[in-house]
């Protein structure tokens, strides 16, 4: 029911914020390059130390290959690297000097990797819940529609397509009222207003029939929930519509 849909508080759109996207295929290439380089420059200049850092970053960036041993495999590669690196500078070092530095390293590596290991779960736990609310968002039968602050509409599912006669494309960055009949429209303006002064989960127009308007003009009755939330401050609501003609037509018999 669009009550029960009320509680998702609009994650699906928050899971769909712009990131940078990066390659499984691209993450091995930088990681493969990244770690050849800090070889060929631990092996050319010995006495420096810090060049291991390079380790570390091959070592991040498996985050984002998909291979399941990736990140153990390569944790593992850049620790013997180190060792044998380490073991050509063991003479400037005395013996618990080369242990302690050892020591230190390997559990910089097994923090990088453990800590990869935890991105790759969360990673996997946001895909499969972002997954989730897009099965919800396309097939909920009741339309979904989202609007920014000004009242202009951002995304509706393919319920809503259906129900109004729109596409998606067709709707964007139109005004709510839209889809409002005629004389309705310039109380819908205040009636906007005053939800975002005191915004929440509601029923729209308790105790009211509601009407909405399709492409063609024809109008139909509706049943009405908004959830409200707000990313990085811009607000958003949620209309959850109902097509009650069905129920209508059998109250009237």
């Amino acid at each position: 029911t669009a009550d029960t849909l009320l509680n998702f508080r609009g994650q699906f759109i928050r899971f769909s914020i712009n990131m940078v996207k990066i390659s499984s295929r691209q993450a091995l290439l930088y990681a493969a390059f990244i770690f050849a380089l800090s070889v060929f420059f631990n092996y050319y200049f010995p006495a420096t130390l810090i060049l291991n850092g390079g380790f570390v970053v091959a070592i991040l960036l498996s985050a984002f290959i998909e291979a399941k041993y990736a990140t153990v495999s390569l944790s593992s590669a850049s620790f013997v690297a180190i060792l044998i690196i380490s073991a050509t500078k063991a003479r400037s070092f005395s013996y618990s000097q080369y242990i302690s530095i050892n020591i230190f390293q390997a559990g910089i590596i097994i923090f990088c990797a453990g800590l990869v290991v935890y991105i790759k779960r969360l990673i996997h736990h946001m895909q499969f819940d972002k997954k989730q609310m897009t099965s919800l968002f396309e097939n909920a039968t009741e339309g979904i529609i989202l609007t920014s602050g000004r009242g202009e509409i951002v995304l509706v599912n393919p319920a809503a397509e259906r129900l109004f006669g729109f596409s998606k494309d067709e709707l964007k960055g139109q005004l709510i009222e839209t889809l409002i009949p005629d004389r309705f429209q310039r109380g819908h303006h205040n009636l906007r207003r005053g939800f975002y002064q005191d915004p929440g989960d509601r029923q729209m127009g308790v105790g009211r029939d509601l009407f909405a308007k399709k492409r063609d003009g024809s109008e139909f009755p509706v049943e009405i929930s908004l959830s409200f939330y707000k990313d990085d401050n811009t607000p958003y609501v949620i209309a959850f519509v109902v097509d009650i003609t069905a129920r209508k037509l059998n109250e009237q018999k």
